[in-house]
């Protein structure tokens, strides 16, 4: 299902309300898997754009914190890697469904 996503913090920090935040258009995905570098199952929200490719950096030990008529918001942990060592902050997500859109099928599906 296709979703128009806007992170609501930048490097853990909430991004006040009178800044215009960017919005992504993508399929939005949440899986568990097995995460190789926490060595756990956790809980992995991805959105991929149209061209295939990942606009932002996933969340890790995703959760919906709350949901409205027209908007949930997600919230969980961006790591990143730096010169020394990982990092990470809580991010969270305000996701709406992008009524009318459709991702594009590959060919021979």
């Amino acid at each position: 299902m296709i979703f128009i996503v806007t992170p609501l913090r930048d490097r853990g920090v909430k991004i006040p309300n009178d800044k215009k935040l960017r919005s992504y258009t993508g399929d939005l995905t949440m899986i568990t898997t097995l995460n190789p570098i926490l060595r756990r199952n956790v809980c992995e929200a991805m959105l991929h754009a149209a061209d295939g490719s990942v606009p932002l950096d996933s969340i890790i030990d995703a959760q919906i914190t709350s949901m409205g008529s027209d908007v949930m918001i997600l919230r969980g942990t961006e790591y990143h890697q730096t010169r020394r060592g990982m990092v990470e902050y809580i991010q969270e997500w305000a996701v709406r469904a992008a009524e009318g859109k459709q991702m594009p099928v590959p060919e021979g599906q």
